[in-house]
């Protein structure tokens, strides 16, 4: 019996010491974060984070290895629609005396590169010209991502979504407060896309119409052409088919 007893202390003692060694050797096999890398001239911008993975990283990726991306010219409504907006910014940053209008705002890392609208009394403002004011409920979910993380570039807590309707003039106003939940969300893809670029592994589309609709990569789209396979036939530059290349290996 004391034997037992001998026996069944021993085994309590060494699966205690067992767990403790396995429990110092932990971190060791843990996955250490990537050294911080930047790479000359090039950044992620605020509105990518809002955009389709993929065409961001194909932009990006382009920039990296000939100093430019395609760039299609915007049809003629498109440009009246962008120049209708900027002209609406001038004017309510003017009337509205925002400070630091058009004022770059920047993070360390991932390196993230946006420009605000303007501040006043310490709350920031955002212009969206846009049609079909009078039926918004809500901001855009796009916005406030896009927002929230100029506040949390900022360090600021409050902002004003002002939609301006261009056909009416009409506007609607929505307030928000910083969410650092969906500010560390942002970060964690901001991070996941610039590491997918230092790998130069394409990520997964995010298909959407209004962004499909005239993309300069379709050609090497897996959503638009039928699978990887198809978009690395397709793919006419070295780098962009080496990078296609480690996304089926």
């Amino acid at each position: 019996m004391v034997e037992i007893l001998y026996l069944a202390t021993f085994l309590v003692l060494a699966m205690a010491l067992a767990g403790l060694v396995v429990l110092a050797l932990l971190p060791l096999f843990k996955s250490k974060p990537k050294p911080k890398k930047l790479l000359p001239g090039l950044h992620l911008r605020v509105g990518d984070l809002t955009s389709c993975p993929l065409r961001v990283f194909y932009e990006l990726l382009y920039k990296k290895h000939l100093g430019r991306a395609p760039k299609p010219a915007p049809s003629p409504e498109r440009l009246r629609a962008m120049n209708h907006g900027s002209e609406t910014h001038r004017r309510l940053q003017a009337q509205w005396s925002l400070e630091g209008a058009e004022r770059f705002v920047r993070w360390d890392y991932p390196p993230l590169l946006g420009r605000i609208d303007g501040l006043k009394n310490g709350v920031l403002y955002e212009i969206k010209t846009t049609v079909g004011v009078r039926e918004l409920e809500a901001p855009r979910a796009r916005h406030l991502v896009q927002v929230n993380t100029y506040l949390g570039m900022l360090r600021a807590s409050e902002a004003l979504i002002v939609y301006v309707d261009r056909e009416s003039g009409e506007e609607a106003r929505f307030r928000h407060r910083f969410d650092p939940g969906l500010f560390r969300d942002t970060l964690r893809k901001a991070q996941r896309l610039w590491d997918a670029l230092l790998d130069e592994v394409p990520p997964e589309p995010e298909p959407s119409p209004w962004e499909c609709d005239g993309c300069p990569f379709a050609r090497v789209c897996p959503a638009q052409v039928g699978g990887w396979r198809k978009a690395l036939e397709n793919a006419q530059e070295d780098f962009l088919r080496r990078a296609l290349l480690k996304r089926l290996s």
